[in-house]
């Protein structure tokens, strides 16, 4: 999940927050990823959309976001470089995206 972007202090947090989390919970939540299809329903979807995308992500493959952009194809992809554990690893170039995003798609900034 963090990849070579590991430092002690992201490894600490994240042995930290699995263990506050029961095994069978895990357990549950990995199969759940495995089994769950929702991409019929994506369609749906008539919020603006950003898809922050890690493009050293080892879980989630980058075909992933054509899966995506074939049913909300006014997504906006914002790629970053950085594990799947983007908002740990990358918090600032996250939160900017996250901001540009708003202030294009939804008008609002902070004065």
């Amino acid at each position: 999940m963090l990849g070579r972007f590991a430092t002690a202090a992201t490894r600490a947090m994240l042995a930290e927050s699995l263990k506050q989390v029961a095994p069978d919970v895990l357990r549950h939540r990995l199969r759940a990823v495995m089994t769950v299809d929702f991409s019929a329903k994506l369609g749906a979807i008539q919020a603006p959309v950003l898809y922050l995308q890690a493009t050293k992500d080892r879980l989630v493959p980058s075909s992933a976001v054509r899966v995506i952009t074939t049913a909300l194809p006014e997504t906006r992809i914002v790629q970053l470089h950085a594990p799947h554990a983007l908002l740990q690893t990358s918090p600032n170039e996250a939160l900017q995206a996250i901001e540009n995003f708003i202030v294009d798609r939804c008008g609002m900034k902070d004065e």
